[in-house]
């Protein structure tokens, strides 16, 4: 609320911020997930794989801003991918790059979080139609706990 309320009286131009966590319990693996304005994060499990979004605005647009949370119990050996909104727009001629981007992310069943990560910007900057203006930014982790 704080930072909506600075970007409110930063300037007349058009300026705003998204806010993207996710807060993890290495011990239980429930997961809070706080989105406001951003990308929508992906969950694979195996096979499944699902998004976690929020239709919130981002911070700096309007007066009151709607922060929820949504928690997500992972589990060990889960993938979590969050990135920026500037790799799912980064081109204006696919219309769901959400599908494209789920598409990928099967191909990619035993891949490390680094590959992962490296063939998701690869595959931005592949669609990309005219010079980004929006930064690319991926982050891929594999949860992986030992019980001792």
């Amino acid at each position: 609320n704080m930072l909506n309320s600075l970007l409110l009286l930063r300037s007349e131009e058009e300026t705003f911020a998204t806010i993207d966590l996710a807060i993890i319990d290495l011990y239980t693996g429930e997961t809070e997930f706080i989105k406001v304005g951003s990308a929508p994060s992906y969950i694979m499990r195996g096979e499944e794989i699902w998004p976690v979004h929020n239709n919130a605005l981002p911070a700096g647009i309007i007066k009151e801003i709607n922060i929820e949370s949504r928690k997500e119990l992972l589990q060990n050996g889960d993938i979590l991918i969050m990135l920026t909104d500037g790799v799912l727009e980064a081109t204006k001629q696919v219309t769901d790059m959400e599908s494209r981007l789920v598409e990928f992310l099967q191909t990619c069943q035993d891949t490390s979080p680094d590959i992962m990560a490296q063939g998701i910007l690869n595959q931005a900057k592949l669609n990309a139609t005219e010079r980004r203006s929006d930064d690319l930014s991926v982050l891929v982790a594999k949860l992986q706990w030992q019980i001792i």
